[in-house]
Order: structure tokens, then C-alpha cells, then sequence
């Protein structure tokens, strides 16, 4: 977890207009991991993945842009 929290920090950041806000998104992003990846098909990293699913969903649901 450690490795990838600031990957993915930089992935959200790029999504959302704060860093706080790009702290939720990862936080969000790992317990979406943690409860499961059932539809995880290996054609991208599952880092990128989530982070961008994530990062893309907060930001159609809150109306942010960056």
C-alpha cells in the first residue's frame, strides 16, 4: 500500500482540484480495492485502474474539475 499511495496521489491529482481532494479519492480507491476487483481484467495496472475509475467518479459526482 505504501508503494502505490503516491502513485496514485499523482494519478487523482490530475482529476481533482486539490490535494486533499486527491487524498479522499485514494483513500476511496483502497477500499474499493479492498472489497473486491471481481471485474479487474489485467489489460491495464490495477493501480491506473482504480485511480482513474476513482479519481473520474468523484469528479462527475461532485461537479470538480482541476
Amino acid at each position: 500500500m505504501n508503494q502505490h499511495t503516491p502513485v496514485m496521489l499523482r494519478v487523482a491529482r490530475q482529476y481533482v482540484a486539490s490535494h486533499e481532494i486527491a487524498e479522499d479519492v485514494v483513500q476511496e480507491t483502497w477500499l474499493a480495492v479492498y472489497r473486491g476487483t471481481s471485474g479487474f481484467e489485467g489489460r491495464s495496472s490495477l493501480r491506473t485502474r482504480k485511480g482513474r475509475r476513482q479519481s473520474c467518479s468523484h469528479v462527475a459526482g461532485n461537479g470538480l474539475a482541476t
